[in-house]
């Protein structure tokens, strides 16, 4: 039988889309934000910087991974193993991504409890999953998977065991896989901009971009989900 951690890890995985909601919600309800006068402008500009770079780790992950292996699914798949491009500089970048763009959200919000917070919930719960997955991989491809991992780090980069990608970049991949992840980072930086207004200064300001930006937002997320279902017969982009 599996160690606890690793069945935990598992389970984590199934669920890794909802896990981290209370835990927003509690950093919503109990830590106010903050306002950095003129060093705000600044503070916003990192927000942005970090969300986007994690955003562009998981576009590299996903768009040169190879067909069969996990992307957005609630199981464990791993047909092939991802071992060029990215994943030879790191063994984990979408948790890396997820990280960066979480901590890119909770800058935005500004107060640097709920980001620590939020961080360390984020290190438990990968570091679990990781373990679920790490025995997957070992299980479904033994020695050739242990042997990545004797070579590439979890979390630390390795420049040196840089290996260009085996597959080339799949654009229709990323636009079908990556849309729930984009719409849902842009909804909750727009959601906590005006419920940062709101709380800081008694009243949204600006009330009519936001709503403007968050109708452009939902009617580009609802014609890609259009779109994919529309892809019915073509070669799916898994």
């Amino acid at each position: 039988m599996k160690h606890w951690t690793i069945r935990l890890g598992r389970w984590l995985f199934r669920h890794r889309s909802l896990t981290p909601l209370p835990m927003i919600l509690m950093v919503l309800i109990c830590f106010a934000p903050r306002h950095y006068g003129s060093r705000q402008f600044w503070v916003t500009a990192a927000a942005v910087t970090l969300a986007a770079l994690g955003e562009g780790v998981r576009i590299l992950a996903v768009g040169f991974s190879h067909t069969g292996t996990s992307g957005r699914e609630s199981y464990l798949r791993a047909d092939a193993l991802n071992v060029t491009g990215i994943y030879s500089l790191v063994r984990n970048p979408l948790y890396i991504g997820n990280t960066l763009i979480h901590g890119g959200v909770l800058v935005f919000w500004g107060n640097p409890w709920a980001l620590l917070l939020m961080l360390g919930f984020l290190w438990i719960q990968y570091a679990l999953i990781v373990l679920g997955e790490e025995s997957f991989l070992s299980d479904r491809h033994g020695e050739a998977y242990r042997q990545y991992q004797r070579t590439v780090r979890r979390i630390l980069p390795c420049p040196g065991n840089y290996r260009p990608p085996e597959s080339p970049f799949k654009l229709r991949k990323v636009l079908l896989k990556e849309n729930d992840s984009v719409f849902n980072m842009l909804a909750m930086m727009l959601l906590l901009a005006a419920l940062r207004q709101q709380l800081l200064q008694g009243k949204v300001s600006n009330w009519p971009l936001l709503a403007a930006a968050g109708g452009l937002l939902v009617a580009l997320y609802v014609g890609i989900k259009v779109w994919k279902k529309s892809s019915v017969g073509v070669p799916p982009a898994s």
